[in-house]
């Protein structure tokens, strides 16, 4: 698994989500993290993400007592990738970071952070 982005909160030491990618099955995983630190993952589908293609995902978190996440490729999602429960936190979230594990494998372009979802 490559990591693609994490999620944290204003002091970043605590991870609210991480997306990971996958070249075996061509798929992402989303991982997001209650305020405990317990993690529920969401997994796209084998082959929902080429390598070698530019993709747009999107991912959805809402830290709150009824919140959840949901992840979204190329303005496509599916009933499976979204989970839903307590992901509360104490500390706000603050930080996105972009990762490259493996230099020259990963890209990113044009990175849009909002709290409410545009219109694709």
């Amino acid at each position: 698994m490559t990591t693609v982005a994490y999620g944290r909160d204003d002091s970043n030491s605590v991870t609210r989500w991480i997306l990971y990618y996958d070249p075996a099955s061509q798929s992402f995983t989303y991982y997001l993290f209650n305020g405990s630190g317990v993690s529920t993952g969401i997994t796209t589908a084998a082959g929902s993400a080429p390598l070698g293609t530019w993709l747009t995902v999107e991912l959805r978190y809402t830290g709150t007592p009824t919140g959840g996440g949901q992840i979204w490729v190329n303005d496509a999602t599916q009933p499976t990738w979204t989970v839903s429960g307590d992901f509360s936190n104490a500390a706000p979230y603050r930080r996105l970071q972009l990762w490259n594990d493996v230099v020259g494998t990963t890209d990113v372009d044009d990175v849009t952070v909002s709290t409410t979802r545009t219109a694709p």
